[in-house]
């Protein structure tokens, strides 16, 4: 079986993903205990690090931590050591066990999103869809199933969504159906996007063809898709009322046939 890495990403487990009774704030220090630990299960951040990592305050870190002890996802060990000036037992950091296994049952983080502190209900959601997504890079949850797993109004969900499109997390794609009807959102990983056209990069680079005389006609639609060519690349497709057109995302010119 073929091992596959993905460079500057995380194991999360999912069940700290899909567990509505933990606080969206407990899930954003539960990320980051488990992107700061050991080859061993063990963080040793403090209070005031595990504060400024995950983008809140002492107390609301103090509150995750109670309750992801309480959940059995995290063991707290108090630790002391003898100081010879002072001649007693002084307290150390503490010592906090990731007891969930990354071995099976997990998702893929990218350790980027630590660094954006996004707003907790966009972290959840944001968790939510990368569980959707899995290894494919692409999501089409509802709204309402959204806000159902995550126990979030659809006016929160939304904003969260704008805010992580915003950050160039991901990219949603309103589908319609061929009658006319709105089905589903899509949602693309735009990490799967970047790292395809940096390979992309790397390889020669095709001269552009001269740009083709079309009569203007209406537009239907704009999507998103993976045309598989010589390489893995990633590039826009105009859907027009007749025909298609795929247009390179580099250089904007049309593909030639």
């Amino acid at each position: 079986m073929k091992k596959t890495t993905i460079r500057n990403c995380l194991k999360f487990p999912n069940c700290i993903i899909e567990d509505v009774q933990l606080t969206y704030s407990a899930k954003a220090v539960a990320v980051t205990l488990y992107a700061h630990r050991n080859m061993f299960n063990y963080c040793r951040l403090g209070l005031m690090k595990l504060a400024r990592y995950s983008g809140c305050s002492i107390a609301t870190v103090r509150k995750a931590l109670v309750q992801l002890a309480e959940r059995g996802y995290i063991t707290t060990y108090r630790n002391y050591a003898w100081c010879t000036k002072r001649s007693r037992l002084i307290f150390r950091k503490d010592a906090i066990i990731c007891n969930i296994s990354t071995h099976a049952d997990f998702t893929f983080i990218p350790r980027k999103v630590l660094h954006l502190h996004l707003r907790k209900s966009s972290f959840a959601t944001y968790l939510y869809i990368c569980r959707a997504a899995g290894n494919k890079g692409r999501a089409f949850p509802s709204l309402r199933q959204i806000s159902e797993t995550l126990v979030m109004g659809t006016a929160t969900v939304c904003r969260a969504l704008q805010e992580l499109s915003d950050a160039l997390l991901i990219h949603r794609e309103h589908c319609v159906k061929q009658n006319g009807s709105h089905a589903c959102n899509s949602y693309f990983m735009l990490r799967r996007a970047e790292c395809a056209v940096s390979e992309a990069s790397q390889g020669e680079v095709r001269p552009s063809a001269p740009t083709a005389l079309v009569k203007p006609v209406r537009v239907v639609r704009l999507v998103l898709s993976t045309v598989r060519q010589q390489r893995n690349t990633c590039a826009y497709q105009l859907s027009f009322s007749g025909f298609s057109i795929p247009i390179d995302e580099t250089n904007c010119n049309p593909i030639p046939p």
